[in-house]
């Protein structure tokens, strides 16, 4: 089963797939999109197009969207909810079911801790998918949050081994 996660984001929006075979889960690659237009709409254009190129070049049979979260900035939830909307659009069109956890769910499901920062996701995930050998310091941490709200999915659905 390949489990698509996404991080929502006006700025930058996180993608991550995992790979889950056997009661084992697998990196498969991550990534952030930067929106190319200058207007919110564009910015919003400009994502979809993206998402939509990953979900055709993938296929993942699941996909996770991070939800909102409280924001003390109204403005800010609204575009996020735009966003959002926008996500779970290509993944409706492409019958992908969609699957949604909220922040702490996924900061608890794999740190164990609700209010864990984005370093400590970062240093989980990249243990728990065993992503030593390679070079990931050039990844923004949105991608980590979005293979953290995948492997959430796993968590709460499969047993899962992550030993070698």
């Amino acid at each position: 089963m390949l489990v698509i996660g996404l991080d929502p984001g006006t700025q930058t929006t996180g993608y991550g797939l995992i790979k889950y075979e056997s009661g084992r889960v697998f990196y498969v690659d991550s990534g952030n999109i930067m929106p190319h237009g200058v207007t919110f709409p564009g910015k919003i254009k400009s994502i979809y197009f993206e998402i939509t190129k990953l979900l055709d070049k993938y296929t993942p049979d699941v996909g996770v969207v991070e939800d909102i979260f409280y924001h003390k900035n109204v403005k800010s939830a609204l575009k996020l909810a735009h966003l959002r909307g926008v996500i779970i659009l290509s993944l409706e069109e492409r019958g992908i079911p969609i699957f949604e956890f909220s922040p702490l769910e996924v900061k608890q499901s794999i740190t164990g801790y609700g209010r864990a920062d984005k370093m400590q996701i970062k240093k989980m995930v990249l243990n728990l998918l065993r992503m030593k050998g390679e070079n990931f310091s050039d990844k923004k941490l949105d991608n980590f949050d979005a293979l953290a709200s995948a492997l959430c999915y796993i968590n709460h659905y499969f047993s899962v081994s992550y030993g070698k």
